[in-house]
C-alpha cells in the first residue's frame, strides 16, 4: 500500500471539497523550505491572474482523477506491455517526492514507452512544473521542437 492510500493527512487533503492553500502546498510541494517557498510564490502568481481565469475543477473531476490515479497505482503487466507499441515521442516528468503520482510510476511508464524522455525534478512534488516553471517550460519547448 502506498503513501496515498495509507496516510490520513494525504487522504484528508485530497478528499476535501474545498481545499485551501495549505492543502495545495502539502499535496503539490515537498515539505522542504525551498519547495514550500516556491509553492507560495506560485500561489501568489496564480492569485494575480485576473483575466480569463481557469474554472475550478468540479468534485466529479476530482473523483475521476482519484479513480484513475488509484488504478494506475496497480500495475497490470498486460496493459504496460501495450505501451511498447506507442512510438510517438513522450515526455514523462515528475517531482522526486510526488505523493499524488509517485515517481516510481513515471519511471515505470517511461520504461515501457520506447521513445520516452524521463525527467524527475529534485526537491519537488506533484507541482514540480510550477516550482520549476521556467526550466520545465524550456524543456517542453525543446521536446516539442525536436
Amino acid at each position: 500500500m502506498d503513501q496515498r492510500q495509507s496516510d490520513p493527512k494525504v487522504l484528508g487533503s485530497v478528499l476535501k471539497d474545498n481545499p485551501g492553500p495549505a492543502d495545495f502546498l502539502f499535496l503539490f510541494f515537498k515539505g522542504t523550505a525551498s519547495s514550500q517557498a516556491a509553492g507560495t510564490e506560485f500561489l501568489q502568481r496564480l492569485g494575480q491572474r485576473t483575466t480569463d481565469p481557469d474554472a475550478p475543477a468540479s468534485l466529479a473531476t476530482r473523483d475521476a482523477q482519484l479513480t484513475a490515479m488509484s488504478e494506475w497505482g496497480i500495475p497490470d503487466k498486460s496493459k504496460l506491455v501495450r505501451l511498447n507499441a506507442l512510438f510517438q515521442p513522450v515526455l514523462v516528468a515528475d517531482g522526486d517526492s510526488d505523493m499524488l503520482m509517485p515517481p516510481e510510476n513515471s519511471r515505470l511508464l517511461a520504461k515501457y514507452l520506447p521513445n520516452a524522455q524521463l525527467s524527475i525534478y529534485p526537491n519537488s512534488g506533484h507541482g514540480f512544473l510550477f516550482q520549476y516553471a521556467v526550466k520545465f517550460g524550456n524543456q517542453v519547448n525543446a521536446f516539442l521542437d525536436r
